[in-house]
């Protein structure tokens, strides 16, 4: 369990030149998914916020872990034109099957359309002992502070995990899935599953589909090129499918029909 305690601090994180570029290069390269409208320079804002995060995450666990984490973007051949097949892995500093496991990846990417990752080479990077992660960054609103205007921990803790469901991320407005009995007719009802598959099956089916372990980091802004940056926690995704809930969290104008797996982030564990 994450209790406000365990939370991690760093305050004046920057952004230096490389990851200033490797920050322009990737917007560039971006789909509005769900804010069609979006300018460029919200999109650098956006990933801003996503690349400070993952950098001082990446930062901690080497000094402070015997692992690391490799980023896809620190890989990737395909000059961005498709879509990341994962968002980083993490392995142990002395693995040295490192470079066998961006060989498969960056082969999956470039003979998948989509450039998603196989199950085949999901099982080669367990035997590998490396693992899949998803660091997924929250900016810091007013949501996040007490009636003083000070950041609580308390109610960043009242937030969660998410993931999007393989079959769907997103729904129209007018269907009801407020959890996994609803989202399981759904399945059925869209011919995304069979009937003969129950509600336990398909949680092993989205388990499969998910990362090995999902991190969560919320970031300050404080000024156009300044973040203070705290650093949640992460659940492995066995945890995290024992203890979730199918929700849908609509944002107008950027998230709508969007749907989730969601769980709390108490459920998680500190990073120490």
């Amino acid at each position: 369990m994450i209790n406000p305690q365990d939370i991690i601090l760093y305050q004046g994180i920057t952004c230096d030149d490389n990851l200033l570029e490797q920050i322009k290069e990737i917007a560039n390269h971006t789909k509005n998914t769900w804010q069609t409208n979006r300018m460029l320079n919200e999109i650098i804002s956006d990933t801003t916020i996503g690349k400070v995060a993952e950098h001082t995450l990446k930062n901690h666990i080497k000094q402070h872990s015997n692992y690391f984490i490799l980023d896809y973007d620190d890989f990737r051949k395909d000059n961005y034109k498709k879509h990341a097949p994962l968002d980083c892995i993490i392995l142990q500093k002395d693995n040295n099957n490192l470079q066998n496991a961006i060989n498969q990846i960056n082969l999956d990417a470039a003979n998948n359309p989509n450039g998603a990752l196989s199950q085949n080479t999901k099982e080669y990077l367990k035997k590998l002992q490396i693992f899949t992660m998803e660091i997924k960054s929250t900016r810091i609103t007013n949501r996040h502070k007490d009636e003083k205007l000070k950041i609580s921990y308390e109610k960043i803790l009242k937030d969660d995990f998410l993931t999007y469901p393989k079959f769907f991320r997103k729904i129209p407005n007018n269907v009801q899935v407020n959890g996994w009995e609803d989202y399981y007719r759904y399945c059925i009802d869209s011919n995304k599953i069979q009937p003969e598959i129950n509600l336990i099956l398909l949680k092993n089916i989205e388990l499969e589909n998910m990362y090995d372990y999902y991190a969560r980091v919320y970031v300050e802004q404080i000024n156009i090129n300044l973040f203070n940056v705290y650093i949640i926690g992460y659940i492995i995704k066995q945890n995290f499918i024992n203890n979730s809930n199918i929700k849908r969290m609509p944002q107008y104008n950027k998230s709508e029909q969007a749907l989730y797996i969601a769980t709390k982030l108490k459920n998680g564990i500190k990073f120490k």
